[in-house]
């Protein structure tokens, strides 16, 4: 467990060290993940993040966010 949260926070720091060489316009992202047959929230659902380069294909790595207890998830930044 703490192996992964090592690694996330390890992503988000690479992201934001990009992000600040970059200028230009940053979103912030927001997710809720939901039981399709009662729409409760999924807790420790996986988000998997993929980037795309300009003409939409996906290029190498990924960067995987789990859900809290109210199954959301968020990350600020992506350019």
């Amino acid at each position: 467990m703490v192996m992964a949260i090592m690694i996330v926070l390890g992503l988000g720091m690479i992201g934001s060290a990009r992000a600040q060489d970059d200028e230009g316009p940053m979103s912030a992202l927001r997710f809720v993940v939901v039981r399709d047959s009662d729409g409760k929230p999924v807790r420790n659902a996986e988000v998997v993040l993929h980037p795309v380069n300009r003409k939409g294909k996906q290029s190498r790595g990924a960067l995987e966010l789990k859900t809290d207890g109210e199954g959301r998830a968020n990350i600020d930044g992506i350019p």
